[in-house]
């Protein structure tokens, strides 16, 4: 989903459609309402990243070359959230330590696996990576229950965080796989 359709909808919880309508014509922000629309932006971001941590767990592994033992974590290709494992090309798992934002392992060549956050979106046009299972009206919640977190309004967090967490369990559920119980006769 692009940003700029969760904006809108956003708009729509927060009624805020006349400044979304001006944003569209006027392809950009006006100064009156510049602040808003940076916390939203900031809600939008916020959002995806807990979703992906809390209830996505997107997991990549990559292979990595440790320099005297120790690689930092911001040099993995995406942002790391949570290191989960460290293995050598057999598949074995390697102890390893994290701290100061540096992953310590006594090797020089291992696979990294790691859950990591998306991308922070800035542009309007972009796509927002969120699993295909999650609607953008669950989506939305979770944005306007960030933005109202954001803005102190704890009421009303708490209100769209309830609504947020019930449609995303839907939406979850929704998406697993149920086998049927095996009968043997």
């Amino acid at each position: 989903m692009k940003v700029l359709e969760i904006l809108e909808k956003v708009c729509v919880y927060l009624d805020l459609t006349d400044e979304f309508e001006t944003v569209l014509n006027e392809e950009g922000f006006p100064p009156e309402i510049l602040n808003d629309f940076d916390k939203i932006m900031l809600a939008i971001n916020n959002t995806c990243e807990s979703l992906s941590y809390k209830f996505l767990n997107f997991k990549t592994t990559e292979e990595v070359s440790f320099s005297s033992s120790l690689i930092e974590v911001k040099n993995l290709s995406k942002k790391a959230i949570e290191i989960l494992s460290v293995k050598n090309k057999q598949g074995e798992n390697l102890p390893f330590k994290v701290y100061d934002g540096k992953i310590e392992c006594n090797t020089t060549c291992a696979l990294v696996t790691y859950v990591y956050s998306p991308k922070h979106v800035i542009n309007l046009r972009e796509e927002v990576l969120v699993d295909l299972r999650v609607s953008l009206s669950t989506f939305a919640l979770g944005v306007v229950s960030e933005y109202f977190y954001i803005n102190g309004l704890l009421d009303d967090y708490n209100v769209y965080k309830e609504k947020y967490l019930n449609a995303l369990t839907e939406c979850l559920k929704k998406g697993k796989v149920h086998l049927p119980k095996r009968r043997w006769f």
